[in-house]
């Protein structure tokens, strides 16, 4: 079996696993009264051996693709067929509505708080997310749609950089809001998602300028997918269910369109297809006079 079918597949196995370990570590493994988590339960035992088994099963699967020379690394990502514009704009999409819920945030933050010298970071914080998570979403959209129109040259593009930035903003977000939390098997796994989707897209954006990473940029955009499913078992904002997911596509689908490409025995961009003279016109005039030198 080809590689750009068990490796996305291996890994949505893996993240739907942690789904429902995460989701009994969540029912069962943390005291009703003071929601300490319970020492030795086996859903937190059960999803670290998972975690490791992802980390160790990826690392060995992703390796052994060929090596790219610099003037393929902005094809290595080209999406081949419809499904992947499509999974592509889906994550585009899914991470606009991310920045219009953050926006909501922000509005129900300003409510309820007011904005003051004391409040000022919990009111700006959703407002710049949800303006970057606008912008971050427009360059995945033409980002899909460069890569969809018969591989189109990325070089030198800033179109990957802007979602890397803006998910590595988010993860400094949801560090600042999580890092008081004393508990931390109750967002460690959230973390390991933000962070891998963070790696991902970095890695990603390096094909752009001609520095593409096969091997780093497939385990880290297939453990995203694992970790990322595992935590959407966790309890979230609105808009970070909507990144999580658009994070669980854009890397699912970046994933497989590269593995595909890396069977290609050469990447080369196609030639534009030859300019038709307008209509009626067949070269030289025939009103034209024409000297004859004897």
């Amino acid at each position: 079996m080809r590689k750009s079918i068990y490796l996305p597949a291996l890994a949505l196995l893996l993240g739907a696993a942690g789904f429902g370990l995460r989701r009994w570590a969540v029912g069962s493994g943390f005291e009703q009264d003071t929601g300490l988590a319970l020492s030795g339960h086996p859903s937190f035992l059960a999803l670290g051996g998972l975690s490791v088994l992802a980390v160790l099963l990826l690392a060995l699967l992703c390796r052994g693709g060929r090596s790219l020379e610099p003037e393929e690394c902005p094809l290595a990502l080209s999406n081949i067929s419809s499904l992947h514009m499509t999974l592509g704009s889906a994550a585009a999409l899914l991470t606009v509505l991310a920045g219009a819920a953050a926006f909501l945030d922000f509005s129900s933050v300003v409510q309820l708080q007011g904005i003051s010298a004391s409040t000022l970071l919990d009111c700006a914080t959703p407002f710049l997310l949800g303006a970057f998570a606008l912008v971050s979403g427009g360059c995945l959209l033409l980002l899909a749609k460069r890569r969809y129109q018969a591989g189109m040259d990325v070089s030198f593009s800033f179109l990957p950089l802007i979602p890397a930035f803006f998910y590595c903003f988010w993860l400094m977000d949801v560090y600042r809001v999580r890092a008081s939390d004393p508990i931390i098997l109750d967002f460690a796994w959230f973390f390991l998602g933000a962070i891998t989707l963070v790696l991902a897209l970095y890695c990603s954006a390096g094909f752009a300028f001609r520095n593409g990473k096969p091997f780093t940029t497939l385990f880290w955009s297939l453990l995203a997918v694992v970790f990322a499913l595992t935590t959407l078992a966790d309890q979230h904002s609105l808009a970070e269910y909507l990144l999580l997911s658009s994070g669980i596509l854009w890397c699912l689908t970046q994933a497989h369109a590269l593995l595909q490409n890396l069977d290609q025995p050469r990447l080369v961009a196609p030639e534009a297809p030859p300019e038709e003279p307008p209509a009626g016109d067949t070269g030289a005039d025939d009103d034209d006079d024409v000297d004859i030198v004897l």
